[in-house]
């Protein structure tokens, strides 16, 4: 049996691995280009990772972390976990949706840390980058203040050099356009692979100037869609023009979301919502997730775009929006 083809996000991947073993000065903002990794760093030692849910699929070979477990079976398993997610200065792992990197090898002028939150934000045009991840590994040895683990999302990033791109092709590897709605997709296919599950609660992390949303994700089948966006105007109809049609992959997703502070449409309509969520949170197959702010709102608005884009009678299966997600 041949292997299976290499997916959109491992080949991303591999280039990021390739682009930052050769040097970080490519390593800028997507939205305003700037400079995320100083220019003269050169990391000594780049590694992937195997996956986006590498930490929680190695947690799971250790006894799933019961809380009824034992106190120092626990600690052991949490004590791996840990140690793996704390790269040291000069060494970057690489994820197929991110990258983790020590503090100490970012760019103290490039991003900046929002207070009171593990937020990681562009210093010029203040786009969310990534978060911070607490450095626990061997932390006897390098127990200096202010050291920390960062997660650098790939939608976040471009690995073009921005000044000899001009000679370049712009193809969709070495241009690493890893969008927020193929990130979303790809994260919500990991982690149902991870998990054998195609039921998630998302709930966004605390914030004080954002309402919290908790949305079900139930995940369905992916199918092939077919988009005219060119719809020819009145004065063109007079002749016959041929339109090519390309099929386009999506991830089907049924969802159901709550957005606090938001009252529903009618009472009825909040209990039978009470009443799901309720239903899913004591299912032992439904997994949480907690994501940011941005990402939840995000993933909800890409959602809802795409469910007024259907037919108004295919935009609902019983209680749920019927909405779609573009993958890699």
């Amino acid at each position: 049996m041949s292997p299976a083809p290499p997916t959109t996000s491992s080949q991303l991947s591999s280039h990021l691995v390739a682009s930052l073993s050769k040097g970080t000065d490519s390593c800028r903002c997507r939205i305003c280009g700037n400079v995320i990794l100083p220019a003269e760093r050169k990391f000594r030692r780049v590694l992937p990772l195997p996956s986006e849910a590498w930490m929680e699929m190695s947690g799971n070979h250790f006894c799933h972390q019961h809380e009824t477990s034992g106190s120092s079976k626990k600690s052991k398993t949490s004590s791996v976990s840990s140690t793996s997610l704390s790269p040291k200065p000069g060494d970057c792992l690489v994820s197929d949706l991110y990258f983790l990197v020590n503090s100490t090898d970012l760019s103290p002028t490039s991003l900046i840390k929002k207070m009171d939150s593990t937020q990681l934000v562009c210093r010029r045009c203040r786009t969310e980058l990534g978060t911070c991840l607490p450095s626990c590994g061997d932390a006897s040895q390098d127990n200096e203040p202010g050291r920390f683990v960062c997660k650098i999302y790939s939608y976040t990033i471009n690995m073009t050099n921005l000044i000899n791109s001009v000679t370049e092709p712009l193809t969709g590897i070495n241009r690493w356009t890893f969008t927020e709605e193929s990130y979303l997709a790809s994260y919500l296919l990991e982690q149902s692979r991870i998990y054998t599950s195609f039921k998630f609660i998302i709930e966004s992390s605390k914030s004080d100037n954002q309402p919290a949303i908790t949305c079900l994700v139930w995940l369905l089948d992916t199918i092939q869609v077919y988009e005219l966006n060119d719809i020819p105007t009145a004065a063109e109809h007079k002749h016959v023009h041929e339109l090519s049609l390309e099929p386009e992959v999506r991830q089907k997703i049924l969802y159901q979301a709550e957005i606090k502070g938001v009252p529903k449409s009618s009472n009825k309509e909040r209990k039978i919502a009470e009443e799901v969520l309720k239903l899913w949170k004591s299912d032992v197959s439904v997994h949480m997730l907690t994501l940011s702010p941005q990402l939840t709102t995000t993933l909800l608005r890409y959602l809802i775009c795409s469910t007024n884009s259907l037919p108004f009678s295919c935009r609902r299966i019983n209680e749920f929006h019927v909405g779609f997600l573009r993958p890699p």
